[in-house]
């Protein structure tokens, strides 16, 4: 997607002003724009971690505790539903998460051409361009890895918690119709 930076940057001569330390004006204020988008990121997947936790803690409680077998079997089905639904919008978050940050990076990266030390280009090299995991583990991979499981148990939980006395009724009533 590497696109000229020219076509984007204003001549300096036409530009007038203070070109370069506006130039760096910007950058410094991009660069802190993506720190924003980390730590909204990290509020986020934080978000998920205690809603989810407490949805599979109420779940276990609702199934295990004395007194509570009269927990009816759809509202246990309907909260597998809901973590699922929540689960697999995490991973979509997740994923948004990465695109804008990839984006950023690659905004810095044209920015740094300007710049007379590409330190993001130079930490992306140290890093081996994030080819091994052994130099650099992704964030989204990590945070991809803890979504892939808490979807499945979600969905064994909506399986084993499937209201089948509700789906009787709904055949019935459709072949009654």
């Amino acid at each position: 997607m590497s696109e000229d930076i020219n076509d984007y940057m204003k001549d300096e001569d036409e530009y007038g002003g203070d070109f370069k330390n506006h130039l760096l004006e910007q950058y410094l204020s991009y660069v802190e724009s993506s720190k924003r988008v980390t730590r909204d990121r990290i509020k986020t997947n934080k978000f998920f971690v205690t809603l989810l936790s407490s949805l599979a803690v109420f779940m276990s409680i609702a199934k295990s505790l004395p007194g509570t077998e009269n927990v009816p079997q759809i509202g246990l089905f309907l909260t597998s539903l809901l973590g699922l639904s929540f689960s697999i919008l995490w991973w979509a978050n997740v994923k948004s998460y990465r695109q804008i940050n990839s984006g950023k990076y690659e905004v810095i990266d044209d920015f740094e051409k300007e710049l007379p030390f590409e330190a993001y280009r130079r930490e992306w090299d140290v890093l081996d361009n994030g080819e091994s995991w052994k130099t650099y583990l992704e964030h989204t991979t990590v945070e991809k890895a803890i979504t892939y499981p808490l979807i499945v148990v979600f969905l064994i939980f909506s399986i084993l918690n499937f209201p089948l006395e509700g789906l009787q009724i709904l055949v019935s009533l459709i072949l009654n119709f």
